[in-house]
């Protein structure tokens, strides 16, 4: 036996059991309202394992990230972001993509604005 382990030439073995968050954050609620000339989007977010690190809002026609809000615990949390674009160019596919610190990603539904209907 070993009585101090700094000076102690016997190997120990330790155990440590890790848990990985692999679940991706919940988008609870995305909406895009508003325009031609802006746009107001909001997503409500959450993540209970890792917490949450980011939201980033995306228009899917241009292929363009609008923009990046950094979050932080667990949630819910409301993000929000304002589109005021250049020269209006609708209709937009507006969605959001919301990053825990695990890495994990979630990616909401595209909303059409104007909408069809």
């Amino acid at each position: 036996a070993c009585d101090n382990v700094l000076s102690c030439s016997e190997k120990v073995k330790l155990n440590f059991n890790v848990d990985k968050d692999e679940k991706a954050p919940r988008i609870l609620k995305f909406k895009a309202e508003g325009g031609p000339k802006t746009y107001e989007l909001s997503a409500k977010v959450r993540e209970p394992h890792s917490g949450l690190q980011k939201v980033e809002f995306w228009e899917e026609t241009q292929g363009k990230k609008l923009a990046t809000r950094n979050v932080s615990g667990n949630g819910p949390k409301t993000v929000e972001y304002t589109y005021d674009p250049d020269t209006p160019k609708t209709p937009y596919k507006f969605y959001v993509k919301v990053f825990d610190k695990a890495g994990n990603v979630s990616t909401s539904d595209t909303l059409k604005r104007p909408s069809d209907s």
